[in-house]
C-alpha cells in the first residue's frame, strides 16, 4: 500500500511500538478483513496496521469482542516534506509505504479472492486533530468490518 498525504503541519510524538496512541499522530491505517464476512465486531481474521510519520508501528487483530496488538512482521518507509513538529513553517505532506506478508494474517493470497478492507488518515495538527477514511465511516469507529469496501485480488 502507499499514501500521498497532503498536509501542511507535521506532527507526531509516539515512539513506543503497539502503542494505543498512534493514530493520535499523523498516521496511516489499513483494515483488512482476510474473509470478508461483514461481522460487525473485528474477528481474529480480521486486523488493523497503523503508522505514524516517525514510523512507529501497531498491529492489532480482532478477538470477536474487541481486538489485541500482536508482534506482526512487516516493513514501512516514509518521505516527509517538512519538518515534524515544527508548526511554525509550512510543511507539504508526506508519502507512507507499506508492505505487510500476507503470511502476517495466515493468509495465502488467490486471483478472484475478495477481502474487504478501509485506508484511514489521521491528522494531528498544533490544536485540531482530524481523521478521513475510504469507507466513509468516520466519525464512527473504524473496527466495523461490515462497513469495509471489498477488494477482489487480481
Amino acid at each position: 500500500m502507499a499514501f500521498q498525504v497532503k498536509d501542511t503541519q507535521l506532527n507526531a510524538t509516539e515512539t513506543q511500538r503497539n502503542s494505543s496512541d498512534i493514530y493520535l499522530d499523523d498516521a496511516v491505517e489499513i483494515y483488512i478483513d482476510t474473509k470478508d464476512a461483514k461481522d460487525a465486531t473485528m474477528q481474529p481474521y480480521d486486523y488493523q496496521f497503523l503508522v505514524n510519520i516517525l514510523n512507529t508501528k501497531g498491529s492489532l487483530r480482532g478477538t470477536g469482542s474487541g481486538k489485541n496488538f500482536f508482534n506482526a512482521s512487516w516493513k514501512s518507509a516514509f518521505v516527509l516534506q517538512g519538518t515534524v513538529n515544527n508548526n511554525n513553517n509550512v510543511d507539504t505532506g508526506y508519502t507512507a509505504e507499506i508492505a505487510i506478508p500476507w503470511a502476517q494474517m495466515g493468509v495465502t493470497p488467490k486471483s478472484g479472492m475478495l477481502v474487504a478492507m478501509d485506508l484511514t488518515n489521521d491528522d494531528r495538527d498544533a490544536s485540531t486533530f482530524d481523521y478521513f477514511d475510504w469507507a466513509g465511516i468516520a466519525p464512527n469507529s473504524y473496527a466495523q468490518p461490515k462497513l469495509w469496501k471489498v477488494v477482489q485480488l487480481q
